[in-house]
């Protein structure tokens, strides 16, 4: 059941009582004459696009001048039927003829309005940091509001004042934080928060739903930027030129392109040249990965596509804080490709940029290709991963080391084989950036998100590191997850990030298992972590490491709680300030193969169909736990995910010759490798469910609806134990949210 709304492009197309158009764009080169500003000082040539446009250099109505080119789409009414957002193409430019600007320089654009009563559209280019005015190449899309487009140029009547109006999609309202409603489709303008205008598309996750694009639309040296937030929602973020952090109300706009909408290539890139959501085949390579700035320059290939077949539309994304929020990005073709570089806003002593490496898990920018030729219309997202939201995923990640750095491209983090819902975007030594079903975990932006969608969990699956092929760090490793990214730390007295292959499974909310996640124990050695049921009795427990550093975290069955340790992987030493997240595994799932497994290789306690023996490691022959499912595969099917249960020791495993999961532990007291006691639980890579119902029919009557939310509000305010959603023995607003998303996406 899914109560949010859908709007289909041809209902926005009916809405909004026009025909089908077309969307119009181009490329537009710029060669400069001289530096005056008049129609005659520059020369603007059609490079590429499709559609009926023209420029307009002087035609007595409006004229183009230095910085300010008038394009005209043949509608008649281009500035009240449609929406223009602009974009650079091209990542630099020398003055030429002497005039004066710093070699190289570089550009913002925008779009405005003509004055003169010809209802056209003129791209506005300016310098970056310091506002002039400034030639340049660039490129454009003209959006028909007829063909439902959610689209707008927003508008105000007072510079840096409030939002008041906007050309596009009629189902768009403009909203300030005190009416907005979180429903339809909104655009909200925080009086507080200048410059950054949230918009809100009831029926889409705009993290995976397609991609926002964002431009100026006004004729001021401001840039804007996409922010998408963990909830789905986005932002647009306008920022004066010459500014690195604060917002301005100014003019802005945007188009959402939507999955499934046909022949358009588009995706979010993160800094290490990975994507995010996409649609279509796109090669990213970063170039010169060793150098200064690594990750700063990238090269974009489309397969079939080239500048000459369409155009590549390109805006930045930002997280609205660190080196994200002063960032723009430049596009310049590039043979049978695009050149992607990304540069710091901080002034230089000449005036100009620098290019600046990204975090390898940030997204940087956001492109679109639209081939020339093909009518382009919003298409409608199938969101297939709606019904695979209810069941846990699993992945074998496998890394690579290229280089023993520390930065974007040394090395490469990919999913090996496992659930497509898993993947590595974000990738340098020790530290892969996740992402579910094309987004990005919410606590890369607050770790007290971490477990609003679900928890994650991870394990070694490799015994012994060798890396010393490239001059990396080698041996065994722990592994933990925080801040959105996965962990590897040589579990060592040498300690250290390590490259390292690992096994990931996600156990989103709706799957229904007891769990949380970013747990803190400060100042305590022990903490007791109740649990459903008697622990390793009725379940078994599989905790770890919820912190960037070299730790592991241990479980110890205690009646009704499992008493957790942590210890350090730097000699074992037990710590005193550490945070968990964990999963509770009841014997009772359906399916479930787990237990609780002795140090001599002998189960203590389990569920389903598995055999436990002891053997020895076929490459350096330490003694090994072997796990052996019926009907599995270990070299090929899902992953374990383990847990320590006899103190300092780091987990792994191995795929056996024979099929067989190997386990073994490493000594972090005397550094060696053997037996040692543990938990586990088999994740397949897709299916696995807790069994437990349906919880978001909250009144047990067999349909989730309205009933079921005033039953659980009720419950909730009254602190009753069945609100108690995530299992941590307290009823809060994580529980009360836990529930939202359940009866949202229902059974």
């Amino acid at each position: 059941m899914n109560r949010r709304m859908k709007l289909t492009a041809a209902v926005l197309a009916a809405l909004a009582g026009h025909a089908a158009a077309q969307v119009q764009h181009g490329q537009i080169d710029v060669n400069e004459i001289d530096c005056a500003n008049t129609s005659s000082s520059i020369v603007l040539s059609i490079a590429g696009g499709t559609g009926d446009w023209t420029t307009v250099s002087n035609d007595g109505v409006d004229s183009s001048s230095r910085g300010d080119y008038f394009v005209d789409m043949g509608t008649g009414n281009d500035a009240g039927l449609g929406v223009l957002l602009s974009f650079v193409n091209e990542t630099s430019r020398i003055s030429a003829n002497g005039c004066p600007l710093e070699s190289p320089f570089y550009v913002t654009p925008a779009s405005d309005r003509s004055g003169s009563g010809s209802n056209r559209y003129w791209i506005v280019v300016n310098e970056a940091p310091d506002g002039t005015e400034a030639n340049y190449n660039v490129c454009f899309a003209y959006f028909p509001i007829a063909d439902g487009w959610i689209t707008g140029n927003f508008y105000n009547s007072a510079n840096n004042g409030p939002l008041t109006s906007f050309v596009g999609n009629p189902l768009l309202t403009i909203r300030d934080e005190n009416s907005y409603t979180g429903s339809g489709f909104e655009v909200v303008d925080y009086t507080t928060n200048n410059g950054i205008y949230a918009i809100s598309l009831e029926g889409y996750d705009l993290r995976r739903d397609g991609v926002l694009l964002t431009s100026g639309a006004k004729n001021e040296d401001n840039r804007v930027a996409t922010f998408v937030s963990y909830d789905g929602t986005a932002a647009m973020h306008c920022i004066d030129n010459g500014s690195e952090s604060g917002g301005e109300n100014d003019p802005a706009g945007f188009v959402f392109i939507p999955d499934g909408t046909a022949g358009v290539t588009m995706g979010y890139i993160t800094g290490c040249g990975d994507m995010l959501y996409h649609q279509g085949a796109a090669n990213v390579e970063i170039l010169d990965p060793f150098g200064a700035t690594p990750g700063a320059q990238m090269r974009i290939t489309i397969p079939g596509e080239s500048p000459a077949t369409g155009t590549m539309l390109l805006c930045p994304r930002t997280e609205l804080g660190g080196a994200t929020i002063d960032n723009p990005v430049f596009c310049q073709p590039d043979g049978d490709g695009w050149i992607f570089e990304t540069y710091d806003t901080e002034p230089l002593s000449n005036g100009g940029l620098a290019l600046q490496s990204m975090g390898a898990y940030d997204a940087i920018f956001a492109f679109a290709f639209i081939p020339n030729d093909a009518d382009i219309v919003p298409g409608t997202p199938a969101q297939a991963y709606k019904s695979r939201l209810g069941h846990a995923h699993a992945a074998r990640i496998a890394v690579t080391e290229i280089t023993p750095d520390n930065t974007n491209g040394s090395m490469i983090a990919e999913r090996a084989m496992g659930s497509d819902a898993l993947d590595s975007v974000g990738d340098n030594r020790g530290d892969c950036g996740m992402a579910f079903f094309d987004a990005r975990h919410p606590s890369h932006l607050d770790n007290s998100l971490d477990a609003y969608e679900g928890v994650y969990l991870a394990s070694s699956d490799e015994f012994l590191r060798d890396n010393s092929g490239t001059g990396g760090v080698s041996g065994w490793t722990t592994v933990s997850f925080d801040n959105g990214e996965m962990h590897a730390h040589n579990a060592s007295l040498a300690g250290g990030e390590i490259n390292s292959d690992f096994a990931v499974a996600y156990f989103p909310t709706e799957a229904g298992f007891t769990q949380d996640a970013d747990v803190q124990v400060p100042g305590d050695v022990t903490y007791e972590q109740s649990v459903p049921g008697v622990a390793g009795v009725d379940g078994v427990i599989i905790a770890m490491n919820w912190d960037n550093n070299n730790r592991v975290v241990n479980a110890a069955p205690n009646g009704n709680s499992y008493t957790l340790s942590a210890f350090e992987g730097a000699g074992g030493a037990e710590s005193l300030d550490w945070d968990f997240g964990y999963v509770w595994f009841p014997y009772s799932t359906p399916d479930l193969v787990a237990g609780q497994i002795s140090a001599a290789g002998a189960k203590v306690s389990g569920a389903g169909s598995f055999s436990v023996s002891s053997g020895t490691d076929q490459t350096y022959g330490f003694p090994v736990t072997k796990i052996a499912i019926s009907g599995v595969d270990a070299r090929t099917d899902g992953v374990l995910m383990l847990c320590g249960t006899d103190g300092p020791y780091a987990l792994s495993w191995e795929p056996g010759e024979d099929g067989s999961f190997e386990v073994a532990g490493f000594d972090l007291a005397l550094e060696n490798p053997g037996q040692t006691g543990f938990n586990f639980v088999y994740v397949p890579y897709e299916g696995l469910v807790a069994g437990a119902g349906c919880v978001a029919d909250f009144n047990g009557d067999g349909a989730v609806n309205t009933q079921d939310f005033i039953a659980y509000l009720n419950a909730w305010v009254a602190k009753d134990a069945r609100a108690d959603i995530d299992g941590n023995g307290t009823v809060n607003t994580q529980d009360f949210i836990g529930f939202l998303n359940l009866w949202t996406v229902g059974c």
